[in-house]
């Protein structure tokens, strides 16, 4: 079973991989749903790895991690929860980052690579969507 330690550090493992769109491996790139994908294969826990989606967000994320096997809660983030964000329009769900004690990881298009930042302005008020990772998953 992974825990919240076990989800965090197979993140922060990716710290420093280089941003690729659909990209699905810390090696050669990954984006912000691939790193999502990529910490659940690691830990062994079962998601529908889905590449079908465009550069552009279509407003459809939270349906694609709900039919990739993640669950939606009601509660703030704590870490090892997935975040999902809107990012360039207001609830428009464009972007994910897994909890950590010291803020959140996420691929992340700006600097170009996966990175672990504060959970501070203007992160939480683009907040829209708290889920997990299960063990039951799809």
């Amino acid at each position: 079973m992974a825990t919240t330690a076990d989800i965090i550090l197979a993140a922060r493992a990716c710290v420093g991989a280089k941003f690729r769109h659909q990209g699905r491996d810390p090696r050669t790139g990954i984006d912000c749903v691939g790193l999502i994908a990529h910490v659940a294969r690691s830990l062994g826990l079962p998601i529908v790895d889905r590449v079908d989606y465009g550069k552009q967000p279509d407003g459809r994320l939270i349906e694609h991690l709900e039919s990739a096997g993640l669950v939606r809660i009601d509660r703030d983030p704590a870490p090892g929860d997935v975040m999902v964000f809107a990012y360039n329009a207001p609830d428009v769900p464009e972007h994910v980052a897994i909890r950590t004690d010291y803020g959140m990881v996420h691929s992340f298009a700006v600097p170009r690579k996966v990175v672990e930042t504060v959970y501070a302005d203007p992160w939480p008020a683009r907040l829209l969507a708290v889920m997990q990772l299960t063990e039951g998953g799809a």
